[in-house]
């Protein structure tokens, strides 16, 4: 087969760009030589305007919300998503100063709560106070995660645009690590509640040294985990973990010295050391695990 080009097409014309077929040699014109419209937005001539209310009515509306994810009350009437709007409608109306002090003031409200109410939870024996701190901590972490949820908004934009790594003189802290410097705040002030935490959890340690099956031993981990999110492991609680532990490595190394050939006391040895670096990596804190190994060594 033989097919001949018509000589009255120019070979220009024979390959030109569909594109600039369609459009016209300077692309000007579309759809048969009708100019394209520019689409041009135009600001409101008057910006809408909320009614007087609207501010209090909606922080009204999200303080009920706090409370009500504080005491785990259910209310059906209005959605996450409805709280979700309402304060990020808070947000866009430039009300994010006003709406942060509300928030810090009702978690400072029922954090002073839940520290009284573990004060008088502690008065009875080790376990029991464990289980106590373990249910109030994860009880403040839900809350506190819920609380994030609906104001993520704030959380995003005005807490980050005040991050104190900006230097911007008035810092405002990320609503999850607000959260934990009110809770560390009331702890701090409540000496004797915190020395009794520690008191139990040594206890509870050397329970589990002597060989004793413990009810829930992950419960160390995470009450350990607590006090290292709220800067209070190595403050509070390292300190006297060592040195208590020291004190319990120097009297048995003292009693089977003496009741021990060199092989069995060596034993003894290597699982104190296997035993300390477990202790450090699952059931404390891994920066932890040298100093309770020297320990041992040492003792």
């Amino acid at each position: 087969f033989h097919f001949q080009q018509s000589s009255s097409v120019a070979d220009s014309e024979v390959y030109k760009c569909p594109i600039e077929k369609m459009n016209g040699k300077n692309g000007s014109t579309v759809n048969g030589g009708i100019k394209p419209q520019k689409m041009v937005i135009k600001a409101f001539k008057k910006m809408p305007e909320v009614s007087a209310d609207y501010t209090a009515t909606t922080k009204e509306l999200l303080r009920s919300a706090i409370r009500q994810i504080y005491t785990y009350s259910d209310n059906k009437s209005v959605s996450y998503e409805q709280l979700y709007r309402a304060a990020e409608d808070m947000c866009i109306q430039k009300q994010e100063a006003s709406l942060y002090a509300l928030l810090q003031e009702e978690c400072l409200t029922f954090i002073q709560q839940k520290v009284t109410t573990l004060q008088s939870q502690c008065e009875t024996h080790s376990l029991q106070q464990l289980e106590a701190w373990d249910s109030m901590w994860r009880d403040h972490c839900d809350q506190l995660n819920t609380i994030r949820n609906v104001f993520i908004k704030l959380d995003r934009g005005y807490c980050l645009q005040h991050s104190p790594g900006l230097g911007l003189g008035s810092a405002v802290q990320p609503i999850w690590d607000m959260g934990h410097g009110l809770l560390r705040a009331q702890l701090e002030q409540k000496s004797q509640l915190l020395a009794r935490l520690v008191t139990s959890m040594l206890a509870t340690i050397e329970s589990y040294r002597q060989g004793e099956l413990l009810a829930d031993r992950f419960v160390l981990a995470r009450l350990a985990h607590m006090l290292v999110t709220l800067n209070l492991y190595r403050t509070v609680f390292e300190p006297a973990m060592l040195s208590d532990s020291n004190r319990f490595f120097k009297s048995e190394g003292e009693q089977l010295v003496g009741s021990l050939d060199t092989a069995m006391f060596l034993a003894v040895v290597d699982k104190r050391l296997a035993e300390a670096e477990e202790m450090a990596c699952v059931l404390l804190h891994h920066s932890s695990r040298k100093a309770l190994l020297e320990a041992v060594e040492t003792q």
